[in-house]
């Protein structure tokens, strides 16, 4: 995937696209084959989701918004007051993950979104049992699934709030065989406590992967049309998990253009002259054990925390197990 600079710039995506073919232990989802298939169906077995109006800094909310607003945000305020209880139970996944797959970068820039492997992780759940389902909980950090489906609406509506300046896109979808009865029951539970959207077709076909790969165009904005153009599901496909996040604010104090020039950044395979952004500001700095880190805030309310290496010190020795590095993580999300 290559972004291009002007995404680079304003953070336009943080996006991992989940793609989980469940072979196992769908007793509690599938009611068995059909001995023939369906037509294709494009549909939701709900809504995905809550609609979550856009506010501007311009106007102030309409009643109908303030409406639309209040149940969420209530739901919001709850699940922020246990958040201490919650951070603690993420923790482990966030930090283990985070590590095994950013320590594989080989060298290259990548993007990775705890979020969205949890979300999809989290509807792996509802659709399995036994020792599986029992071992995606404790990777999770929930004791039952009553406790993963209020902590998965939870995240999601707090990540997709979006009040002034910021628009942020979470979307569950699942991917299902026709050629299977699925249990009703099992696709409204996922819609309403995943916001999930239902899709059934015959996996393989030209026209089924074409579906998903325009539905992850357009919650991603087609800024993944390379990587979501070759989206394939294979025929003996019985169930497609896809979680996705689309991020997009702009900075709360915009670097001048004119204070824009080229500068040598000194990477690991050597130096490379390129443009560097410039801009004074004061606002809060930590040092770790072997890292500095500095906040940088969009409107919106939104951060994005920047993280660099001593010089003694790599990438690879901030995500190692027993990094300070998380400890400040942790805390900077309790913040």
């Amino acid at each position: 995937m290559k972004l291009t600079s002007s995404q680079k710039l304003t953070l336009a995506l943080i996006i991992l696209a989940v793609l989980l073919a469940v072979t196992a232990a769908v007793v509690a989802f599938s009611g068995g084959t059909t001995g023939g298939t369906k037509p294709l169906f494009a549909g939701s077995g709900k809504l995905a989701g809550p609609k979550l109006p856009q506010l501007s800094f311009e106007n102030y909310p309409t009643e109908e918004q303030e409406r639309e607003l209040s149940d969420i945000t209530s739901r919001v305020e709850a699940f922020r007051e246990e958040l201490p209880r919650h951070a603690e139970a993420l923790a482990p996944f966030f930090e283990r993950s985070t590590r095994q797959i950013l320590s594989s970068h080989g060298g290259e820039n990548q993007i990775y979104s705890p979020l969205n492997l949890y979300m999809a992780l989290s509807m792996a759940a509802e659709v399995t049992g036994g020792s599986t389902q029992g071992q995606i909980l404790d990777l999770l950090g929930a004791p039952d699934l009553e406790s993963l489906r209020n902590q998965s609406q939870g995240l999601w509506l707090m990540s997709s709030l979006n009040l002034y300046g910021g628009e942020t896109d979470l979307a569950n979808s699942m991917w299902l065989n026709n050629a299977i009865d699925y249990k009703q029951e099992t696709l409204d539970l996922l819609a309403k406590d995943h916001f999930a959207e239902s899709f059934w077709g015959e996996p393989g076909t030209e026209e089924y992967n074409k579906l998903l790969q325009d539905w992850t165009n357009e919650k991603t904005r087609n800024l993944l049309e390379d990587s979501a153009n070759s989206l394939q599901m294979d025929p003996s496909t019985l169930l497609t998990l896809m979680s996705t996040v689309y991020f997009k604010a702009s900075w709360h104090d915009m670097f001048p253009e004119d204070l824009t020039a080229a500068g040598t950044f000194h990477a690991p395979q050597g130096d490379i002259e390129h443009d560097f952004m410039h801009q004074g500001f004061s606002g809060g700095y930590c040092r770790g054990e072997h890292f500095g880190a500095a906040s940088l805030s969009f409107r919106g309310g939104a951060g994005m925390t920047l993280l660099l290496p001593d010089e003694d010190s790599s990438v690879d020795a901030l995500l190692a197990e027993g990094s300070d590095l998380w400890d400040f993580l942790s805390w900077q999300a309790l913040r």
